[in-house]
């Protein structure tokens, strides 16, 4: 509950995510209009990290404590940069892009946007960057099609 009705009420913006996550939130703080007082941006963001490889950083292990301590009113998560890899499930490796490597990351896709989404935040999943080597543009193609989709179903 705000103390003071008359002050103007800022919004909490938490962005989540990557390498990617922490270059928005340095490009929104250098904007004039983001300095105001109507949000405080934070963020939750660790290079080299995405819903691969948990060794580096388990997102879906701290995602919903995240959430829930930072009361965002808005989120923006980006992942996915790292995601190019191999899925290590249940002692197997998962190549790629293969059909089982798409369904374990779908099944963690979902449990991510899950989370997300039962935080009463307004969510905004930030897409991949094409970068100018056509093979690794080539993939994140493939894998901002499999975020768009989820994303579709979490709304």
């Amino acid at each position: 509950m705000r103390d003071d009705l008359s002050a103007p009420y800022r919004q909490r913006l938490v962005i989540y995510g990557d390498s990617l996550a922490t270059n928005l939130y340095q490009g929104l703080r250098s904007l004039d209009g983001c300095r105001t007082e109507a949000f405080i941006i934070s963020r939750r963001a660790r290079r080299g990290s995405g819903l691969v490889r948990n060794g580096q950083f388990d997102w879906l292990h701290h995602i919903r404590r995240f959430a829930v301590m930072d009361r965002p009113d808005v989120i923006v998560a980006s992942l996915g940069g790292n995601d190019r890899q191999v899925i290590l499930a249940n002692g197997r490796r998962l190549q790629p892009f293969t059909s089982q490597w798409r369904l374990e990351y779908d099944r963690r896709l979902c449990r991510f946007m899950r989370h997300l989404t039962t935080t009463l935040s307004r969510v905004f999943w930030l897409g991949l960057a094409i970068v100018r080597f056509p093979r690794i543009s080539a993939d994140l193609v493939k894998l901002n099609k499999l975020i768009r989709c989820r994303a579709a179903d979490h709304n």
